[in-house]
């Protein structure tokens, strides 16, 4: 077959039509920035060009009235989220704090709506507060760099995929771990190649963003001279090192402008996840048997000598032991301790009637309970031995209290705030409803759209200009 000779005419024309396409290539270019503004917002001053603002003053002092600061459909719900976070604050304190020194953990929801990608840099210190960047235009692909580094303490980020639609072949993400050098990861579709340096992320218009996080955390963790290791999980079981568990901020995962105005985040991010702290009352109730234990065996029953006759150091180290962990749970002296927050919970508590077996009772028994127990310590010398009786009249109290906590309480709260009609879920409910409800929903669906629908046109115009420079002589 003889080849395709291109006259002066040809080229002309194929120059034009190069010229066109490059035309509408920038104006989609300016179309996507535009509506990434819509969504997420923009400085005010940027909605006119320079010359425009140069030629007529008036117009940034107009926008700044206008638009204050920042105009973008996720921004200008963040009213709605502050009026929630202030209405749900005060009153969400007294279930945390109940449940935090009942067992220690927040609690968790088993939700799987969506996954994402965890990230924990393997080196310690500042140098692994890193920018995580992108050029994915899809605003549901939420990326956010590692930061919270300390000396001790490794840096944490997290990027939360969309669908594989949704995704323009040939973006990039970039990720460094703040020693060597930056590693580009980029998407694309089979049949398709990879800019030379940059690891490949194969997707597929079907793919999940479940399939897109495990086959993206397995390249990171595979990827070379990258100290940063991966892991997926859903919401439910974030990290709990990248959340704020205690006081006001605790909240804050659900109000952070940041996140996804759709997916609003659920109940298991937004109380804090499976955070875990091991100085709580289930805790304390099997150190207290542990140390009555000890102290009912020969050992410590036995006095030895010379020069006084006294039991041996260790028990009266368990003795001591036996009376700071007590004091932890409740300090009739200063009236402090995790049963003293329990009581303070209850109190407040406009569902504890409800509960099948009265929790209160039971918080304010035991604490009369370890009083008795703490004037029976302090009467005892150290170096003389505890009455085995006594000892197993205040163990069996310890073991039912913690029968009650698994059997009964935890069980029964776990119910009443997570159940279907529960507190947490009856307000995230209130939350998502009025977020979702807020007039905005089907605006940013729109320009999340357009945003998909200009990255397919984008491509397909990139795809004629090579094939029309093909021809050119």
């Amino acid at each position: 077959m003889p080849p395709i000779v291109v006259g002066s005419t040809n080229i002309n024309a194929i120059n034009a039509e190069i010229e066109k396409i490059d035309g509408r290539l920038n104006s989609i270019y300016d179309e996507i920035q535009f509506a990434n503004d819509q969504l997420n917002g923009t400085a005010a001053v940027y909605l006119y060009s320079e010359a425009e603002l140069s030629s007529k003053p008036y117009l940034e002092a107009e926008q700044k009235v206008l638009f204050p600061s920042t105009l973008g459909i996720i921004g200008k719900d963040r009213g709605f989220k502050n009026i929630i976070f202030n209405t749900l604050q005060p009153i969400i304190t007294s279930y945390e704090d109940e449940r935090r020194a009942l067992d220690g953990k927040y609690p968790s929801w088993n939700s799987t709506s969506t996954q994402i990608v965890i990230l924990r840099n393997d080196n310690n210190g500042v140098s692994g507060n890193v920018l995580i960047t992108d050029t994915i235009t899809n605003p549901n692909f939420l990326i956010v760099g590692m930061q919270d580094g300390t000396v001790s303490r490794q840096a944490r980020g997290a990027m939360k995929p969309t669908n594989g639609i949704d995704i323009v072949s040939h973006e990039i993400i970039t990720i460094s771990d703040g020693t060597h050098a930056e590693t580009v990861f980029e998407f694309y579709r089979a049949t398709e190649s990879v800019s030379a340096g940059h690891i490949g992320v194969l997707i597929a218009d079907g793919d999940s963003p479940a399939t897109i996080a495990g086959n993206f955390s397995a390249l990171i963790n595979g990827a070379p001279n990258l100290d940063v290791t991966a892991n997926v999980a859903s919401f439910d079981l974030f990290d709990e090192n990248m959340m704020q568990t205690s006081g006001v901020a605790r909240l804050k995962p659900l109000f952070d402008p940041s996140l996804d105005f759709l997916n609003l985040t659920n109940p298991g991010e937004m109380f804090g996840g499976t955070a875990y702290d091991a100085s709580n009352e289930a805790s304390l109730l099997g150190t207290e048997l542990t140390k009555i234990a000890y102290l009912s065996t020969g050992y410590c029953l036995t006095k030895i000598g010379p020069p006084h006759n006294h039991i041996p150091p260790l028990c009266q180290t368990a003795h001591n032991d036996l009376v700071t962990c007590l004091r932890t749970r409740y300090n009739p002296s200063t009236l402090l301790g995790l049963l003293s927050t329990e009581k303070t919970a209850l109190l407040v508590n406009p569902d504890t009637s409800s509960f099948p077996h009265d929790p209160l009772a039971p918080v304010q028994a035991e604490m009369v309970r370890i009083a008795a127990f703490l004037n029976y310590l302090a009467g005892i010398p150290l170096a003389d031995p505890l009455d085995p009786v006594i000892l197993a009249g205040y163990a069996a109290g310890a073991t039912a209290r913690t029968n009650f906590i698994n059997t009964f309480r935890i069980p029964e709260m776990d119910a009443n705030l997570q159940g279907v009609s529960g507190y947490y879920t009856s307000r995230y409910n209130l939350a998502s409803f009025r977020l979702k409800g807020s007039g905005t929903a089907q605006e940013v669906l729109f320009w999340r759209s357009q945003i998909y629908n200009l990255g397919v046109e984008k491509t397909d115009l990139m795809t004629q200009r090579i094939f029309l420079e093909s021809l050119l002589p």
